[in-house]
């Protein structure tokens, strides 16, 4: 049941163990999640298999690189990366 709620799309920015665990249960309560890995190899996996290190995702976590389209579409975002990243 997905749950009523003005945040339809929905960002995950870091796409290590936990942030996929993040946009997977995101995923069961939004249209889409918005899901940021730094690497483009790694969104063409995520959006072609729908899996990511071996973790089946769900069809609407969509992958992508470009934090500017996450700021763009998404009223709600989850910032998932270790703190010395963030430093940078």
């Amino acid at each position: 049941m997905k749950y009523n709620s003005d945040y339809k799309t929905v960002g995950v920015v870091g796409a290590g163990m936990f942030g996929m665990t993040i946009a997977t249960l995101l995923a069961n309560n939004v249209e889409t999640v918005l899901l940021y890995t730094r690497k483009h190899e790694n969104v063409a996996i995520i959006n072609n298999k729908h899996e990511f290190k071996g973790i089946p995702l769900a069809k609407n976590i969509i992958g992508t690189d470009n934090l500017q389209e996450i700021g763009e579409r998404c009223k709600l975002i989850f910032p998932v990366i270790p703190s010395q990243v963030l430093r940078g």
